[in-house]
C-alpha cells in the first residue's frame, strides 16, 4: 500500500510545471542578450549584413548555423536564440526561438531595418522585438549547436 501511494504521489508531481516567465522577464532576457552581443548598434549593423545576404537567396532554406555563411562574423545576431527562421516570402524578418526549459520558450522577431515595420511589432531593443498576433511558424528552422553550447557553459557558471 506504501508503494502504491508513492506512485500516486509522483504522478501528480510530473503534472505539476512550473509557469512560464511573464513577458516583462522575457523582455530583460533579450535586452542583455542584446547589451552582450554588443548593443542595438552592432544588432543593426548585423542585421543589415544578414538581410543583405538573404536577398541573394531564392527558394533558400537556412541550413545549420554553425556552418552557414550567411552568419559567418554575425556572434552578436546568433547569440540571441537557438533556432533561426527565415521564409523568402517575408523577407523583413527573421523569427528566433528561445528555449529556457520546455516549460518557458517563446519567439522574438529581427527585423530588416532597412524595410519598414509590420504592424503589431513591439521593439524590445531596436530592431528586436515581438510581432503581437503573429503565431509561431514551424518552417525552415535553423538550429545553433554553437549557442546550446554557449547556453550551457553558461548556467554552468
Amino acid at each position: 500500500m506504501k508503494w502504491l501511494f508513492q506512485v500516486v504521489l509522483c504522478i501528480s508531481l510530473i503534472g505539476c510545471a512550473p509557469p512560464p516567465a511573464s513577458k516583462a522577464t522575457h523582455i530583460k532576457q533579450v535586452q542583455r542578450a542584446v547589451a552582450k552581443a554588443g548593443g542595438e548598434t552592432n544588432i543593426l549593423t548585423e542585421s543589415r549584413t544578414l538581410f543583405v545576404r538573404l536577398s541573394h537567396k531564392t527558394n533558400f532554406a537556412l541550413a545549420e548555423m554553425a556552418g552557414n555563411r550567411c552568419f559567418e562574423g554575425l556572434s552578436g545576431i546568433t547569440n540571441l536564440g537557438d533556432v533561426f527562421q527565415y521564409e523568402p516570402s517575408e523577407p523583413d524578418r527573421v523569427q528566433i526561438r528561445i528555449h529556457n526549459s520546455h516549460f518557458d520558450t517563446y519567439f522574438i522577431y529581427l527585423l530588416n531595418p532597412d524595410l519598414p515595420q509590420p504592424s503589431g511589432f513591439a521593439p524590445i531593443a531596436g530592431n528586436v522585438g515581438f510581432i503581437e498576433g503573429v503565431a509561431a511558424k514551424g518552417s525552415q528552422p535553423i538550429r545553433s549547436e554553437t549557442n546550446r553550447a554557449s547556453s550551457a557553459a553558461a548556467s554552468r557558471r
